[in-house]
């Protein structure tokens, strides 16, 4: 094959790939207010700030932290190995104060392990100070203020704010990516009227509360879709699978989770 007809099938190809791509749309989800009451707010649920921290004056090793200064501080938050938060580092700070908030509520099954890491980096190499493992939500933490947890390691300590979750307001449905006649979920909230109504990544929208995204527009559709909240509307959905279903969306808020 000569090389420019090599050329004109590559760029058939990314042509190709090209013509495959649609345009996406973010559906917006806004916070309720705090003072719902979130006694229908799904279990061990909880949010969380990371407030400060005591570094004891020396590492498990005995020596000294820094030659000069002090620890250079921040905290992680996994679950498993999936990293779910991470502060700043504060440098030179034996009781750093962040009040950082996890972007999200935590969830604190008991059947996962969550670990809050203290840790102390030079830039190069990082060294724990002290780290909190928990299933469940410690025992000694009450929901509605500030608690002080002891680390793994004698003097260090972990002070965290814990308060019910946070509600908001919307369907659940985060991204769709538009097609003529349809919305296709792209991204979506478990703990939310989608989610609760079965919905799933790949589904395809295809009428909303009896009028099709065909006649409304992609726009219009995208947009009649996030006021949807909080009316418990119908959705006439293709499943991923081929199953034409028609689902009704409950009123209730989303909780997003890390």
């Amino acid at each position: 094959m000569t090389r420019p007809a090599r050329f004109l099938l590559v760029c058939l190809g990314v042509l190709s790939v090209s013509a495959c791509a649609y345009p996406r749309r973010v559906i917006s989800l806004n916070p309720a207010s705090s003072a719902i009451d979130s006694t229908d707010a799904p279990a061990n649920l909880y949010r969380i700030r990371i407030v400060s921290a005591v570094v004891p004056p020396e590492q498990r090793s005995g020596q000294a932290w820094d030659e000069d200064s002090g620890p250079d501080v921040y905290v992680r938050v996994l679950r498993g190995e999936t990293l779910l938060f991470e502060t700043p580092v504060l440098s030179d700070a034996p009781q750093p104060v962040w009040n950082a908030d996890l972007p999200a509520n935590l969830d604190l099954s008991p059947g996962s392990e969550v670990r809050f890491e203290v840790l102390d980096t030079d830039g190069i190499a990082t060294d724990p100070v002290g780290i909190l493992r928990t299933r469940g939500l410690p025992v000694a933490v009450q929901p509605g203020g500030e608690t002080v947890l002891p680390l793994d390691v004698a003097g260090a300590t972990l002070r965290l704010h814990v308060d019910p979750p946070q509600a908001h307001r919307g369907i659940g449905i985060r991204e769709v990516e538009e097609r003529s006649d349809a919305l296709v979920i792209r991204a979506l909230e478990v703990n939310s009227p989608a989610g609760r109504a079965g919905l799933a990544v790949g589904d395809r929208i295809v009428r909303i509360a009896n009028e099709s995204v065909d006649s409304l527009g992609t726009a219009r559709a995208a947009s009649r879709l996030s006021q949807s909240a909080g009316r418990g509307v119908s959705l006439d959905v293709v499943t991923v699978e081929g199953e034409e279903r028609t689902v009704e969306l409950d009123a209730g808020f989303t909780w997003l989770s890390l």
